[in-house]
């Protein structure tokens, strides 16, 4: 028995599908699995919907008991005491950004005298 996915266009594309020569729908299609699908899901231009089956309806379960507090939070950029966080006042304030460095500066054209 073949296997197969139930697929639909990631949001802005239009997804081929060579079998029918058609677009898929927006709402989605099932396909044959095959290494085109498998490569379009990887890729990103289609994503696979679960069709699972619902779950069948049943008791209800009571609530679960309530979870352990969550622990403490230290305030930002506090890592002292932590492997590799600050170790006094040399550490570097690590909240001030460098700007990235690459081709943003404009080369100055030579002017030409004549």
């Amino acid at each position: 028995m073949a296997e197969y996915y139930f697929i639909k266009p990631a949001k802005g594309i239009k997804l081929y599908n060579p079998e029918s020569r058609d677009f898929i729908n927006a709402d989605g299609q099932r396909v044959k699995k095959s290494s085109y699908w498998t490569r379009r899901i990887a890729e990103g231009s289609a994503i696979e919907i679960n069709q699972a089956k619902p779950a069948p309806a049943g008791p209800k379960r009571e609530a679960a008991a309530p979870a352990a507090p969550a622990p403490e939070k230290k305030p930002a950029g506090d890592t002292a005491g932590e492997p590799g966080g600050a170790q006094g006042p040399e550490a570097a304030d690590v909240s001030k950004k460098e700007p990235a460095a690459g081709p943003s500066k404009k080369k100055k054209s030579k002017k030409v005298k004549k």
